[in-house]
């Protein structure tokens, strides 16, 4: 039964949470155990723009080494796993300190995709004569900035 218990203790370690906020180039370094590090850099995938200071939340799926998954989430955004590509160990007075870096990794938008519906006011062309044209020009944007054709 220690036997048992241990292991359970073990992927409830393992499972845990840990928060941090990422900086204007949306870096983070998430402290998850004494002298050990998740690092990374956080994007947007639909703009490519960094995530800058925002909470994010990192999850390992498994012991702390390279090509371990962990759960990355940011509020506003799908959250995604990615595997740990790098480490890096340093020592000091103060002991050890190692990082697990997931490089760089981008999380795509939560929600129905953030379209606006806008309403486009009606046009009266009264009397227009056979042969005659009139044109209006709309300009349709969303906030993913992609091109609509």
């Amino acid at each position: 039964m220690g036997v048992l218990a241990g292991l359970v203790l073990l992927g409830a370690a393992a499972l845990a949470q840990h928060s941090g906020l990422t900086d204007i180039r949306g870096y983070f370094e998430i402290l998850v155990a004494p002298g050990k590090a998740i690092t990374g850099t956080v994007s947007d995938c639909s703009t490519g723009q960094p995530l800058r200071l925002k909470q994010v939340t990192v999850t390992p799926l498994g012991p702390l080494d390279i090509g371990t998954r962990v759960r990355v989430e940011v509020s506003g955004y799908q959250a995604d796993t990615f595997r740990i590509r790098t480490m890096a160990s340093s020592w000091g007075p103060g002991g050890s300190y190692v990082t697990y870096n997931l490089e760089d990794i981008c999380l795509n938008p939560s929600g129905p995709g953030g379209w606006q519906l806008l309403q486009l006011p009606g046009v009266d062309f009264g009397q227009v004569a056979v042969g005659t044209t009139e044109t209006i020009t709309y300009t349709f944007q969303n906030p993913l900035l992609e091109q609509i054709t």
